[in-house]
C-alpha cells in the first residue's frame, strides 16, 4: 500500500476506557443508536482528538 501521509486517530480508549463500552457515564448518554454516538458524547472528545492531532503534526515535523 502506497503511503499517502495520513495519519490515524484512535478515540477507543477515549469511547470505551479500559474496553468497557457503556450506554452512560458520568451522566452523559455515549450512544443514539448501535453505531452513533450521541453530540454531547462527541462534545467530550474535542480534547483527546485536538491531542491525537497535534501529536500526528508534530510527528510529521520532526
Amino acid at each position: 500500500m502506497p503511503n499517502t501521509g495520513a495519519g490515524l486517530v484512535d478515540l477507543n480508549a477515549a469511547i470505551c476506557p479500559d474496553d468497557t463500552c457503556t450506554a452512560v457515564r458520568d451522566g452523559v448518554i455515549i450512544y443514539r443508536d448501535s453505531d452513533h454516538l450521541t453530540v454531547r458524547a462527541t462534545q467530550h472528545l474535542v480534547e483527546p482528538l485536538t491531542r491525537a492531532i497535534a501529536a500526528l503534526d508534530s510527528d510529521r515535523t520532526h
